[in-house]
C-alpha cells in the first residue's frame, strides 16, 4: 500500500495496484487518517499523535462521525490501556469498488430531493419514525433538547451496507430527530447483522429489537406520541 496527499485533505491510495482518491471535510480528520496510513497494516496508538495534534481523541472522533469512516476503523485497547486503532482498507476499498473519487463525509452526502422530502415529512407526519415526537427544521440555539426535535433525513439502510441512496426513491428514507439518527448511527457502524430489516432503528413499523445489540425498544419507539400537545 502507498498514499500521497495530492492536495489539501485529498489522499490518493494504491492498494493492490488499485487507486482511489479519498477526500476529508476537516483538515485534523485527514491528518489522523494518514497516521492511520503510515501505521497500516497494524494499529495506532492514539496517543502517539499528542505532539501532532492537541487533541488527538477530538480528532479521530472528527474521522469516524463527520468524515464517515466508523465503520471502516477498528477499535481496541492495548496492554496499557491505551486506546489503538487500525483502518480497514480492504473493506474500504471493496465498499467503493465502483468509485475512484470518495468522500464519506455526513455534511456533502446527498439527501433526498425536495419533493421527497415532502412526500417523507406527509408520510411520516412530521415525526420521528422511532420515537414519534413531533420535527422541524429550525428552533432557537438555547432550545430544551434541540436535538430530540430537529429533522434529519436517514438512510434506513446505510449506504456502507448496500443501501439505496437514490434521493427521489422513498424505500431507504426515513425520518428521524438528530439525536436518534446520531445514536442510530453508533450502533450501525458497530453491527455484524447482515440483514437491515430485521433493525428497530432500520425498521421500527416491522421490528421492535435492535439488531447490534439485541436491545428491545418497545417502551421507546413512538412513546412522544403519547403526549403530543
Amino acid at each position: 500500500m502507498e498514499y500521497t496527499e495530492i492536495k489539501n485533505k485529498h489522499v490518493s491510495i494504491n492498494l493492490n495496484n488499485i487507486e482511489k482518491t479519498f477526500e476529508f471535510e476537516i483538515k485534523r480528520a485527514c491528518t489522523v487518517f494518514k497516521h492511520l496510513l503510515d501505521r497500516y497494516p497494524d494499529w495506532l496508538d492514539i496517543h502517539e499523535l499528542d505532539g501532532t495534534l492537541n487533541d488527538p481523541n477530538r480528532a479521530m472522533s472528527d474521522l469516524k462521525n463527520d468524515d464517515g469512516y466508523a465503520y471502516f476503523i477498528e477499535e481496541r485497547r492495548n496492554d496499557i490501556r491505551n486506546l489503538e486503532y487500525r483502518i480497514k482498507l480492504s473493506e474500504l476499498f471493496e465498499q467503493y469498488k465502483d468509485k475512484n473519487n470518495i468522500c464519506l463525509s455526513v455534511s456533502v452526502r446527498q439527501g433526498p430531493s425536495k419533493q421527497l422530502q415532502k412526500t417523507l415529512k406527509k408520510s411520516h407526519d412530521s415525526r420521528c419514525n422511532i420515537t414519534g415526537i413531533k420535527l422541524t427544521n429550525k428552533l432557537p440555539a438555547n432550545s430544551f433538547f434541540k436535538n430530540l426535535q430537529i429533522m434529519q433525513f436517514d438512510h434506513r439502510i446505510p449506504l456502507f451496507k448496500g443501501g439505496d441512496g437514490n434521493p427521489n426513491s422513498p424505500e431507504n428514507w426515513q425520518l428521524l430527530s438528530e439525536l436518534a439518527n446520531r445514536e442510530k448511527n453508533k450502533l450501525c457502524n458497530i453491527c455484524k447483522q447482515e440483514e437491515c430489516i430485521k433493525c428497530a432503528l432500520a425498521y421500527p413499523e416491522k421490528s421492535k429489537i435492535i439488531g447490534s445489540n439485541d436491545q428491545d425498544i418497545s417502551d421507546i419507539l413512538n412513546s412522544f406520541k403519547k403526549i403530543d400537545r
